[in-house]
């Protein structure tokens, strides 16, 4: 449709299709009559806009519903253009109107739809909120509270229209406040986020835990624009980590008492220290891998602080393993030949880091008498001196540690020696003494407080030390440091037999050394953290590692495959890891493969079932890389 207007802008022409579809003569369109049929809502839009462009003289468009015929509205673009005369004298304009109503339908349907999908997201969020049992605040970057889920009224008993529009410091618990302000001072400055466990003060008066995680959020200037904290209610976690600590402290009173426990107690103790073991070795496994990784400062922090704490705990419940054991009467000792220098070597280096950080000085004095060679339980022999050399560096801030080793006596078959371990710490009170050695004893309480431990360590050295024939005992002064001394016999060895593995193989030939070339190791093991410890470790040592559950799927497996070693769990499903040795020791293929056990018994009588089954060795859970490695060069040549 075509229309033309004069300078000025009046209508004076519409072509006969403009007529037709308006139902209209041109008397009656010409000059303003036109603009009645253009829809009251685009009408004023229309003629501000033709009256400006007509004062400009442009060309331009415009878009607007106009009025057919019989009363219906469709939309057109109107593009207008003006003409002028040979001398450029403006004559008028000319305008083109085309039809796009079914354009501008498919787009207003499209707006319609996207306006339905935006009101559905805003019910869907507002439903997500409504029903969210974590209590989320939005604030401003002054923390003022601009927007809070309607989860706060059952947390804190605030309705949202009340917290908002206040600091969310508000309602933090007076004590705490300076602890979260911390928190957040160091989002600010750090990453921009962060989390903490505080209390906050419920409308009705009484306290609630929170633990929270915040979100600092910047403009493209750094500056920042508002945040966003995340809080869950955690009283009912609290008060069961309180119920849980108390009865840790029931337990610890326990303790005290086991002095007077039967054969029977000491038994029970046995076993829940075995089945603390299990998880603890995915807690110091796990822990030690982490360590291994990239961490940040604050991570690996947290990671070393889970780590020691771990292996503190681990050290108390051996010490309550190792004194339930010889209550019970299941301490046997394991003669083997061993080089007794080598072992005081391996014991003193045990403590290079701890002289290092303390910088105490640690020496060693061996008698030339002393043989070289003899026969003993070397695990419980280093088990003493860890102890007492552990405690002579414990106690000394100062000064140097000294570990002796003479010859009280000897005949040609045995030496009675004397192992003594001096230090210039803090010293023993002659009161102190008296009840030095006896079970769930320590040193006065500002003492226990500061150096910590259970007060079993010099009772089991003393109990091991009269299970080897021997005596122990110590000398001291109050601030003029302590000496103590024990004296067992050992059988003279002979060179020749030195003992290079500590539990006998029943392998024909002694020693399976098997060369790492084979390096595809085979993990028996029904634990699933267990086995991703285990097999990340031996990852790191350069293995590649199949991991089974049970004993048959691991007879398929050594049937299908060559390994260089086997680990093997000892109490699984279907079969067990005793009677799986027994398979694979009576098959050709596996008559030769080190068979090594991973277990978390410490019992004596355990490891001996291990080696009889036909295991080549065995370590307790949990164990460290080192460990492993150790076992590992033992039956692996590299």
């Amino acid at each position: 449709m075509t229309w033309l207007a004069d300078e000025k802008g009046d209508r004076i022409f519409f072509n006969q299709r403009w007529l037709d579809y308006r139902g209209k003569t041109i008397d009656e369109e010409n000059e303003k009559g036109w603009l009645s049929g253009i829809h009251q809502e685009d009408r004023e839009l229309i003629i501000e806009k033709y009256d400006h462009e007509y004062q400009e003289g442009k060309s331009y468009r415009v878009e607007y519903r106009l009025q057919r015929y019989d009363g219906d509205y469709r939309w057109f673009v109107d593009e207008i253009t003006p003409f002028y005369s040979s001398d450029n004298s403006l004559l008028g304009y000319i305008g083109y109107c085309t039809d796009i109503s079914d354009y501008k339908l498919s787009v207003i349907k499209k707006e319609l739809q996207a306006e339905r999908k935006l009101r559905e997201s805003e019910e869907l969020l507002r439903a997500i909120t409504d029903n969210m049992l974590d209590m989320v605040l939005m604030t401003d970057d002054s923390f003022i509270i601009q927007f809070a889920t309607p989860s706060i009224e059952k947390g804190l008993g605030l309705k949202p229209e009340e917290i908002e529009g206040t600091s969310i410091f508000s309602y933090i618990y007076e004590d705490d406040l300076p602890h979260v302000k911390t928190k957040v001072e160091a989002a600010l400055s750090g990453e921009g986020q962060g989390s903490a466990i505080f209390r906050y003060n419920h409308k009705a008066g009484h306290i609630v835990w929170i633990e929270a995680t915040g979100k600092v959020f910047h403009n493209q200037k750094g500056h920042m624009v508002g945040a966003v904290f995340t809080n869950r209610v955690i009283t009912e976690r609290k008060e069961t980590e309180e119920r849980l600590a108390y009865q840790a402290r029931i337990l610890v009173n326990a303790l005290k008492k086991a002095e007077k426990a039967t054969k029977a107690k000491s038994e029970y103790l046995a076993m829940i220290s075995h089945e603390i073991r299990t998880p603890m070795n995915g807690v110091v496994g796990m822990t030690e891998l982490l360590l291994d990784t990239t961490l940040g400062e604050e991570q690996r922090e947290f990671a070393e602080t889970i780590y020691n704490s771990a292996n503190l705990t681990l050290a108390i419940i051996n010490d309550i393993l190792d004194f339930s054991k010889i209550e019970a009467g299941k301490t046997e000792l394991e003669i083997v030949n061993f080089n007794i220098r080598q072992i005081i070597d391996e014991t003193v280096k045990m403590f290079g880091r701890k002289i290092k950080e303390k910088e105490i000085s640690l020496e060693t004095n061996i008698d030339p008498k002393v043989a070289t060679n003899l026969k003993g339980d070397t695990t419980r022999l280093q088990q003493i001196l860890f102890n007492l050399i552990g405690n002579a560096v414990k106690f000394t801030e100062k000064g140097k540690v000294s570990v002796n080793l003479t010859v009280d006596k000897s005949d040609h078959q045995r030496q009675w020696l004397r192992f003594t371990i001096q230090d210039t710490g803090i010293g023993i009170t002659d009161h102190q003494q008296k009840k030095l050695f006896q079970p769930f004893t320590q040193a006065e309480r500002l003492i226990a407080q500061k150096y910590g431990g259970t007060g079993l360590g010099l009772s089991i050295c003393k109990k091991l030390t009269e299970l080897m024939d021997g005596k122990i005992g110590v000398e001291s002064k109050k601030g003029e440091g302590s000496t103590f001394w024990f004296q067992i016999p050992m059988t003279i060895g002979n060179p020749q037999e030195l003992d290079i593995v500590p539990y006998r193989t029943s392998l024909a030939n002694g020693k399976a050394k098997v060369s790492k070339d084979k390096s595809s190791v085979l993990i028996v093991e029904d634990n699933v953290v267990n086995a991703k410890i285990s097999t990340m470790q031996l990852k790191k040592l350069g293995f590649q590692v199949t991991v089974v559950t049970n004993g048959q799927d691991a007879l398929a497996a050594i049937e299908k495959n060559d390994y260089c070693a086997i680990f093997m769990d000892c109490h699984m499903p279907v079969m067990d890891g005793l009677e799986t040795t027994g398979y694979i020791r009576r098959t050709n293929k596996g008559r030769n493969i080190p068979i090594i056990a991973l277990t978390a018994s410490v019992i004596d009588q355990d490891k001996e079932r291990c080696l009889l089954a036909g295991m080549n060795d065995y370590i307790s859970k949990p164990t460290s890389i080192d460990r492993l490695k150790k076992v590992i060069d033992r039956w692996i040549t590299t």
